[in-house]
């Protein structure tokens, strides 16, 4: 099984894995800017192709090893849905757009599932914030200490870099990481006294998250 969760953005899009016990984050910032609408639509293209190509090698190979599988993995994705209401709302919309459309028409992702666009600030709002960072800052800060709780039970953390020196979570792939907990809390992937320590972290798993899964109907043309 493999779950993974994406938080959508042109700047730098998140994207956290889970593939049997090694979470693999990797960010996708394409080049370039918005000048356009052919740069909106040509952007995203490329943040889909590189998702597509992740989960893709996950569907056949161990993320840890290399190694081919016996059978194709069955994969789970939680996305981010864009905003309806706000000055990159429609870029953004375009951006979930291409990538939700790439995702279905490959045939990849066996569910996908989807939160609101405020998922990651109302669950941070529920938690101690006395250093007064930014809410970037606290994504990273919560992120950063269930990883090493995690990483403390046996779970393995690979951070995808495209230079040799080593590099810190972003906030992006932090938030990818924090959706991702919604998933696998809701699949039940977590024991109880994991989830209740995680929940210990970060208070905002105490939520009533609403997760929507996905269904799209293929109506022909007459």
């Amino acid at each position: 099984m493999v779950y993974a969760a994406i938080d959508p953005s042109y700047s730098r899009t998140g994207l956290c894995i889970l593939h049997n016990d090694t979470f693999m984050f990797v960010p996708i910032s394409p080049e370039g800017k918005n000048q356009s609408y052919s740069d909106e639509i040509t952007r995203a293209r490329i943040i889909a192709a590189e998702v597509y190509g992740r989960l893709s090698f996950c569907k056949i190979y161990d993320l840890a090893c290399g190694k081919q599988q016996d059978k194709a993995a069955v994969i789970k994705l939680l996305i981010e849905e864009p905003m309806i209401s706000s000055f990159k709302a429609s870029s953004l919309g375009v951006l979930s757009g291409v990538l939700i459309t790439s995702i279905i028409n490959t045939e990849l992702v066996n569910e996908i599932y989807t939160v609101n666009p405020n998922t990651i600030r109302q669950l941070n709002s529920a938690v101690s914030n006395k250093e007064k960072i930014t809410k970037k800052q606290l994504s990273l800060k919560v992120a950063n200490e269930i990883l090493e709780y995690l990483q403390s039970l046996g779970f393995k953390v690979v951070l995808e870099k495209s230079e040799k020196r080593k590099r810190k979570l972003s906030h992006d792939e932090a938030e990818a990481f924090l959706l991702l907990l919604l998933l696998l809390n809701y699949e039940q992937y977590f024991s109880k006294e994991i989830w209740t320590k995680i929940v210990s972290i970060h208070k905002g798993y105490n939520k009533n998250v609403k997760i929507n899964k996905l269904k799209i109907e293929m109506q022909e043309v007459a």
